[in-house]
């Protein structure tokens, strides 16, 4: 049985009714040697029990039998035998041992119970004889022997708290707080304008400052001075005026749409490839400013 098991052992001893703070010294209650006659199974079984009853009441840990058999009959020598007690203790990873001895005769029966720690020590050596007494009042006699072993020495408490490894406490796991993901730092730039936005904003303005004048001069005269007599002709200049107007103003447009565009392009995830998103028809947004039938035509071409 190994350390573990004993120190379940203990511990739940000492839940099920035990004073906390001190644990329970395990001894091992070894076969009773004798020489009795005839089946007497029944009989060493019974001694057995009494003593480890009364063991259990005085605040021993019993090592159960099936365990105990395991450990204790490796251990050579006779169940009183000093050595051998101490070897089992030792073996059976308990604080002590207790063997028992019955020697038959026509007189009764003499009796002697020896209590050894794993140290070595002797904690006690009793005898005691039963004359002309049945095996029943024998096996009683076994229980008076145990009561007189009384309780465990101060020495093999604290051998048996030793033995009881404490358990850590475990500290409580910080919750993690969940965090936002960051929103990617955009890398758009003066620089990454298209061309077009400036040419096609230049070309607006353009427009539009040509188209103010025109409409203001309308209805002047031509003359630089003088009457209206001297110089009939006059500026009928408002048609271009407002032409140049809409048409400035429509490519100021036309360009603000391009670049929105092209700042949406800038935000958009990348690919799974991580070369970026492109737009399906795998062009940029263009606009071009050409001559028309009585003025200017503005033209956007955008892949959508």
């Amino acid at each position: 049985m190994n350390k573990a098991a004993w120190i379940a052992l203990v511990s739940g001893t000492i839940l099920a009714g035990r004073p906390a703070g001190a644990a329970e010294p395990s001894i091992v209650v070894l076969e009773p040697q004798h020489n009795l006659q005839g089946n007497v199974e029944q009989v060493l079984s019974d001694v057995r029990a009494r003593v480890a009853a009364a063991l259990d009441e005085g605040g021993w840990a019993v090592v159960p039998d099936e365990t105990a058999a395991g450990c204790a009959g490796s251990i050579a020598g006779g169940a009183t035998d000093a050595s051998r007690l101490s070897g089992t203790a030792e073996a059976c990873l308990a604080q002590a041992a207790v063997g028992e001895r019955i020697d038959a005769s026509a007189m009764g029966y003499a009796l002697r119970l020896v209590l050894v720690a794993a140290d070595g020590t002797v904690v006690t050596d009793q005898e005691a004889s039963c004359d002309f007494c049945t095996e029943g009042e024998m096996i009683d006699k076994w229980r008076e022997l145990a009561v007189g072993v009384g309780g465990p020495t101060p020495e093999l408490v604290a051998a048996a708290n030793a033995a009881v490894e404490p358990v850590e406490p475990v500290e409580p796991v910080e919750p993690v707080e969940p965090t936002e993901p960051e929103e990617p730092a955009s890398t758009f730039s003066a620089g990454d304008i298209p061309w077009w936005v400036w040419a096609g904003g230049a070309a607006s303005l353009g427009a539009i400052g040509a188209g103010i004048p025109l409409i203001v001069m309308d209805g002047d005269i031509t003359c630089a001075s003088g009457p209206v007599e001297a110089c009939p002709d006059i500026y009928d200049t408002d048609a271009i005026g407002y032409s140049l107007l809409a048409v400035g103003i429509a490519g100021l447009g036309a360009v603000g749409v391009g670049l929105y565009f092209a700042l949406s392009d800038d935000e958009a995830p990348p690919a799974a490839d991580g070369t970026g998103e492109e737009a399906p028809g795998g062009g940029e947004p263009a606009i071009a400013i050409l001559p028309g039938f009585g003025g200017l035509v503005v033209r956007g071409v955008f892949d959508l």
